[in-house]
């Protein structure tokens, strides 16, 4: 099996709601073995008496029992089915959420090194994984477990030549499913980053599909994406082989250690040496031994899909390690040795020595195109992932880029409505109009407060976008003290809607705000408490990677 055991401890500790379901699964196993011995007990009581001396004939009550406990081991497997697909409903949709909650928790900046396609394999098809290993695995584990032991106790009773027959062939079963498990395991894990890697460059692709067919190398991508799915096609192949040839094997083993018993005792019997009802039971039995184990090894593959897949949810609900935001902290943000490098490049974007901004200061951030201005604002923001260094940001983010796009507002009224925020008053949205001299202009549009916008915001003017999203930040800041991380607010501003902007950021300041701006222009830089100079990386720093990034 799998070096952490048959049963993988990170899925009892990621899925709570797994503990019962294995519990009733080994309930409903044990029950299935010891139905399985009566079964065969009851079996060869009635052919003994059809084959005795004597009258042969059977009464009412064994054929009753032989009916009862051939409807119980019916109602056990539905039971068993129902219950293996319920576990696996419920681990997948709890750990889904927990997934889900881990990369939001993380923030954009881990789902960018982490991977967006891979991350949308584990929770598409990747968790989907989980399900046979509920459905078919696990109740096989647990029968595998409970009627082999069960069945050579009765054989060691009734025949103990036959049982020891069965102990020497018994662990060729798990000894050769054990090896090729290994194999399957390993080529499970190579078709699921296979796969995770062609979800990765299919979505990379689709994004840039726009940027691709302008400089003419689309065509291009159809040639790379056919060779990742060659590849996925050619690892899921080698898991089935393996997989085939595996149920092949084990099958023969097990045919040949029951023909072994069965000869055996047909010999015996054959001799006078052994009663034929005792010969019947063991020859019934004997299957039921190796069939549990055979069934087992076979469907290990599930086994190792399901590994392949919990380890990435294992890496993804891992605790988060330092550089993340601590909400408990002071309002404000402190950094220090940050170095940001972004992904095939061979300088760094970023190299700042330390930052720190507290709650009731205005700073402004400025320097040189390619200082790394912001780089800087999306590292505090949680959206850039770093190569080296610490920071620590406390109280809310809330980070205005400079070209904000709106993309999920249809209307000027739904731009301004926050999250869980239920119809706000056509007053109070024109007064957050207002702070940034918008209302007039708002007003002015046919439609008002309900004109229709188009995707990314389309309709208004880059200014207007701006100033519209401001409006709905200090909307967003009015809760309480924020970490305020703006990119250049005025930037296409008249001085009169830059005096309103920039009263409004002192005014957020002056309320215990910790507010940071990428800023060029005069005003704002009087406006701010201080003035923070970005340089460019240091020469030494822009040192070529001599291996490229991970693609993800």
């Amino acid at each position: 099996m799998s070096a952490r055991g048959p049963v993988d401890p990170r899925l009892l500790r990621h899925a709570r709601t797994s503990r019962a379901g294995i519990a009733v699964l080994a309930a409903i196993g044990a029950a299935q073995a010891a139905a399985t011995v009566v079964l065969a007990v009851i079996l060869t009581g009635i052919v003994g008496t059809l084959a005795g001396p004597g009258p042969r004939t059977v009464g009412a009550w064994p054929l009753a029992a032989l009916a009862a406990v051939y409807a119980a081991r019916a109602a056990l497997t539905w039971a068993e089915q129902v219950a293996g697909q319920r576990t696996a409903a419920r681990v997948t949709d709890e750990l889904r959420r927990s997934v889900l909650h881990a990369a939001l928790r993380r923030g954009p900046a881990w789902v960018a090194g982490y991977g967006t396609g891979r991350l949308v394999a584990v929770l598409g098809g990747g968790l989907d994984a989980l399900r046979p290993w509920f459905s078919g695995y696990l109740p096989s584990l647990v029968l595998g477990v409970a009627l082999p032991p069960l069945v050579v106790a009765t054989m060691l009773v009734v025949d103990p030549a036959s049982a020891v027959i069965v102990l020497v062939t018994l662990p060729l079963v798990p000894l050769l499913g054990a090896l090729i498990g290994w194999a399957t395991q390993r080529r499970a894990q190579d078709r699921w980053q296979a796969g995770a890697r062609l979800a990765g460059h299919f979505l990379d692709a689709v994004r840039g599909i726009a940027t691709l067919r302008l400089y003419g190398r689309a065509e291009r991508q159809i040639a790379a994406v056919r060779r990742m799915t060659d590849g996925h096609r050619a690892a899921t192949v080698r898991v089935l082989r393996v997989a085939f040839l595996s149920s092949t094997a084990l099958d023969l083993v097990g045919t040949l250690s029951v023909g072994l018993v069965a000869v055996e005792a047909g010999l015996r019997v054959a001799a006078g040496r052994l009663d034929l009802a005792p010969a019947l039971l063991v020859i019934l039995l004997a299957p039921e031994a190796y069939r549990p184990l055979r069934e087992v090894a076979a469907r290990f593959h599930a086994s190792a899909d399901a590994g392949a897949v919990i380890a990435d949810v294992d890496e993804i609900l891992a605790p988060a390690g330092a550089g993340a935001p601590a909400p408990g902290a002071a309002v404000g943000v402190v950094a220090a040795g940050l170095r940001v490098r972004h992904p095939g490049a061979a300088v760094d974007a970023l190299s700042l020595p330390s930052l720190s901004v507290h709650g009731g200061e205005l700073v402004a951030l400025r320097g040189p195109s390619g200082a790394g201005k912001t780089t800087t604002l999306r590292v505090l923001a949680g959206l850039q992932p770093v190569l080296a260094g610490t920071f620590e940001a406390g109280g809310r983010p809330l980070y205005l880029p400079q070209e904000p796009t709106l993309p999920h507002a249809r209307t000027v009224a739904g731009a301004l409505t926050l999250d869980g925020e239920d119809r706000p008053g056509d007053g109070e949205l024109l007064a957050a109009l207002r702070t940034v001299g918008l209302d007039a202009e708002v007003l002015a549009m046919p439609d008002g407060l309900r004109s229709p916008l188009g995707e990314r915001g389309q309709g208004l003017s880059s200014g207007q976008r701006q100033r519209l999203a401001l409006a709905r930040l200090l909307r967003q800041a009015a809760a309480g003290p924020a970490v305020v991380l703006l990119d250049e607010p005025t930037a296409h501003l008249d001085a009169a809607a830059e005096r309103l902007v920039i009263a409004e950021l002192r005014a957020l300041a002056e309320r215990g705000s910790a507010v940071l701006v990428v800023a060029h222009r005069p005003a704002v830089l009087a406006a701010a408490d201080r003035t923070v100079l970005l340089t460019p990386p240091p020469v030494a720093d822009r040192t070529v990677l001599l291996t490229p990034p991970p693609v993800a």
